[in-house]
């Protein structure tokens, strides 16, 4: 399957920094404060994507765009839920 780039210009200018800060939080240990900073930057910007003024539900990027931003949001709240202390237990996992 061929994959083709998002070709929208607000994706492409957020893109190159969500992935980098998704990076830093995968290296960053602990719970020390610089996750929670990592953590509220990349929501602050999966959030300004999803605010998209010109996002069409009939778009293919768009709906791509939108896969992203969620997928960025998730791991940002659950690295802010990392570092609160909270234990997350999936559903059928003890």
């Amino acid at each position: 399957m061929v994959y083709e780039p998002i070709k929208c210009q607000m994706f492409k200018g957020w893109e190159a920094d969500m992935n980098a800060l998704a990076v830093k939080l995968g290296k960053c240990g602990g719970k020390g404060p610089e996750r929670a900073r990592l953590a509220g930057k990349l929501r602050l910007e999966a959030d300004s994507l999803l605010a998209c003024r010109d996002h069409n539900a009939q778009c293919q990027d768009c709906g791509n765009c939108r896969a992203v931003a969620l997928r960025r949001k998730r791991l940002a709240e659950l690295n802010v839920k990392k570092k609160a202390g909270l234990v997350l237990h999936l559903a059928g996992q003890k």
